[in-house]
């Protein structure tokens, strides 16, 4: 029950054991507590100027770190080289990890914060309503972020396997790097500035969404975006090898927007949704019901491989996508699909001003020009050089083939 306020009191604790001391000072005098080798500190209140420093072999537990009312110099536990379990952060308290120490399952509540630095480790913490983590070189393992907690990963830091729901937020940025991990119903994962996110799971609850931004240099590889998450690479941003599946009721999407994305899978009740002048996508495999990708206003896609569900390019263009079984690519409203090969039980469907050029029926593939499920309306379209293998093509009313 030690109290050391003002007058810049301090307590050394080596080789022994302090319990419920508590620390305070102004904002020019500290109270400070010095737990060093063989030490340890149980149960210790660090009040507004009060400072803790768990040295090399030194331990903590329990301690409260917080400010006082009226007092803007919050508390202080520094945990250089030795460990400290089950802090408490509130109300301008700070914990800063650095030079091998390690963190263990800390609550950050509101307005308080955790600094994470070379050599520092943190493992299981909570960080709630406006608390803070910065993670600046240093490492962070199975952090949970909740409504209006923020995860902040940058300067070369790894953060691995964070869970981040309820309006939480992590942003990642500045060479910082996350792994794992999974964003959950009304979670939000921000990937920017020569951030990098790999392996991400993204999953949403019920009507409600979960999400992941990439832009501004940021990039995420292997998102698996599961039922109601929602993957957006925006301006500057890149994906590669995301996975979109949800389920009936429970839809899963990838947005590109005036960026690129590699090797999406898009997998049953999946999308992919592609716009924008200068947006791409390379290599998009598509399977499964309900699965579909989307080539809107000035984007592109190339290489696409559609086994079962559709492809739609709609005043975007596609370049040498593949069909073959229960595939299908609809191209219309000015759009324009170069190189299509129909394989066996597959269709493609040109129709409302839509382009096919230089397509490849092959046999039991058909090519319908000028015709959608519903009716023969398709004005306006158009098949330029299909060349027929053993497949049937198809010209309808309103549409047109040339050299066919």
């Amino acid at each position: 029950g030690t109290r050391g306020n003002g007058a810049g009191a301090q307590y050394g604790v080596s080789g022994g054991v302090a319990v419920s001391a508590s620390l305070s000072g102004t904002s020019n005098v500290h109270g400070v507590q010095l737990v060093s080798s063989g030490g340890t500190a149980l149960d210790t209140n660090i009040e507004a100027a009060g400072r803790q420093t768990v040295g090399s072999g030194g331990y903590a537990s329990g301690a409260v770190v917080s400010g006082l009312s009226g007092n803007s110099s919050g508390g202080y536990q520094f945990v250089y080289g030795g460990s400290a379990d089950n802090t408490i952060l509130q109300n301008s308290g700070m914990q800063y990890v650095s030079g091998g120490g390690v963190a263990n399952s800390v609550t950050i509540h509101s307005v308080a914060y955790q600094i994470v630095s070379a050599g520092g480790t943190a493992a299981n913490a909570r960080i709630n309503s406006a608390g803070i983590q910065y993670v600046r070189q240093g490492m962070v393992v199975a952090a949970e972020v909740l409504g209006g907690g923020l995860q902040a990963v940058s300067s070369g830091a790894t953060a691995i396997d964070t869970s981040v729901s309820s309006g939480g937020y992590q942003r990642i940025y500045e060479n910082g790097l996350a792994s794992g991990g999974s964003v959950l119903a009304s979670g939000n994962q921000i990937v920017a500035s020569d951030g990098k996110a790999v392996s991400a799971y993204l999953e949403g609850s019920g009507s409600v969404m979960a999400y992941q931004y990439v832009s501004e240099g940021g990039y995420a590889e292997a998102t698996t975006i599961g039922g109601m998450g929602r993957q957006y690479v925006l301006s500057d941003g890149y994906a590669s090898g995301a996975v979109v599946s949800g389920a009936s009721g429970s839809n899963a999407f990838q947005y590109v927007y005036f960026t690129s994305a590699d090797g999406t899978q898009v997998l049953g009740y999946g999308g992919q949704y592609v716009s924008g002048s200068g947006a791409q996508a390379n290599g998009t495999y598509i399977s499964g019901p309900g699965a579909s990708m989307i080539v809107s206003v000035g984007a592109a896609a190339s290489g696409t491989t559609a086994v079962s569900g559709g492809q739609y390019v709609r005043q975007g263009t596609a370049a040498d996508t593949f069909l073959s079984g229960a595939g299908g690519q609809y191209v219309s409203s000015g759009g324009v699909a170069s190189g299509t090969t129909v394989g066996d039980g597959a269709r493609q469907y040109v129709y409302s001003s839509g382009v096919a050029s230089g397509a490849l029926i092959m046999s039991g593939g058909r090519q319908d020009v000028a015709i959608t499920a519903a009716s023969d309306d398709g004005s306006g379209a158009l098949a330029v050089g299909t060349v027929v293998s053993g497949g049937r093509p198809h010209v309808r009313s309103g549409g047109t083939a040339l050299t066919t």
